[in-house]
């Protein structure tokens, strides 16, 4: 194998994965994210509200929503899915979850919050 400066395992790494180039750029995707995944929560929460007959959405119509990649949803929805805000259902959508209506809502008491707090 040819090395051209750094060591192969630092080759692997940059071959694969893209590295934030600062703290701020970082921290700034990192909020982007959150931000994702909170107008997932808020969307699968409105379609449960909405049609509790048939609570999920599609990958699909989630894109085309909320104006997300394919990727950016992944990740999301991954995350969502691991902590239990969002399940997979069997037909292949994906809906709120018990755990994850608490999230929204209390998402929503923290906005609300914050929008009472008087200026400084």
């Amino acid at each position: 194998m040819l090395q051209t400066g750094g060591t192969l395992q630092n080759l692997r790494f940059s071959r694969y994965i893209y590295m934030e180039t600062s703290w701020e750029s970082a921290a700034e995707s990192m909020r982007e994210a959150r931000e994702q995944r909170q107008a997932i929560i808020s969307a699968l929460y409105q379609q449960r509200r909405l049609n509790p007959g048939s609570p999920g959405i599609t990958l699909t119509d989630l894109e085309q929503t909320l104006k997300m990649t394919k990727p950016e949803l992944e990740f999301s929805l991954w995350y969502l899915t691991e902590g239990l805000f969002v399940k997979r259902t069997d037909n292949g959508t994906h809906s709120i979850s018990l755990k994850g209506v608490d999230l929204a809502e209390d998402m929503i008491d923290k906005v609300t919050a914050q929008r009472s707090e008087p200026l400084k």
